[in-house]
């Protein structure tokens, strides 16, 4: 899609599958597969993002760390690991990132055959508000099924990120209303974006919600 999609709200059933995707134009393959475009905790856009997932609602989410840095997705082409930014495979958040994946693995991070895994891209010089100071690295968001769009539960992702030295963000025990009273606080610590609200679907895409505190917005 085009920037018009971001502009003009434009996201349906199509253009949310297609955020980031890599797909090989000679054989239809999903090369890598990454989030779905997912909203604001009570905006618009989320209300009418709910009706194409048959989600339950009435369970708990999932309340992982909100990471401020950038989406950096990694894909294998003739048998060598790269990263791609959002958008790209040559800007400077694709460039860097492939850079660290090279350093700290070479060509190949062994990842599961027929999964992709996304990451939350962490560098000074290419921060948006949160100051993460001198930690610079790629922080493991989740592996995904290329073919279904499931992800790996919590605890298969945590042995994936150790058996690499890799972190993952910090999953709180939190319910749905805890989490939206502690980013409505005002006094809140400012030092943190907000939550992403997860809640798993055997087989499919997890639905997926942020939630933002006061002060970073």
């Amino acid at each position: 899609y085009t920037r018009k999609t971001v502009q003009e709200a434009k996201w349906d059933a199509v253009t949310s599958r297609c955020r980031g995707i890599i797909v090989n134009r000679e054989t239809g393959e999903i090369v890598s597969r990454t989030f779905e475009k997912f909203h604001n905790y009570g905006s618009d856009l989320a209300e009418t993002a709910e009706p194409l997932y048959a989600v339950n609602f009435s369970a708990e989410p999932t309340v992982w760390e909100k990471m401020d840095g950038f989406m950096a997705t990694l894909y294998t082409w003739e048998g060598i690991d790269y990263i791609a930014s959002k958008g790209s495979f040559s800007s400077i958040h694709a460039k860097w990132a492939t850079a660290w994946l090279r350093k700290n693995f070479g060509e190949s991070m062994g990842v599961p055959v027929g999964y992709t895994a996304v990451f939350e891209g962490l560098h000074r010089d290419l921060r948006i508000v949160i100051d993460y100071r001198e930690r610079q690295e790629l922080v493991l968001l989740t592996l995904i099924n290329n073919t279904t769009g499931e992800e790996l539960k919590p605890d298969e992702l945590r042995v994936i990120a150790k058996n690499r030295g890799l972190q993952i963000p910090l999953q709180n025990n939190l319910t749905l209303d805890q989490a939206r009273r502690c980013t409505m606080n005002e006094k809140a610590d400012a030092s943190e974006e907000g939550f992403v609200l997860t809640w798993d679907q055997n087989g499919k895409p997890p639905f997926r919600l942020k939630m933002k505190f006061i002060e970073y917005l």
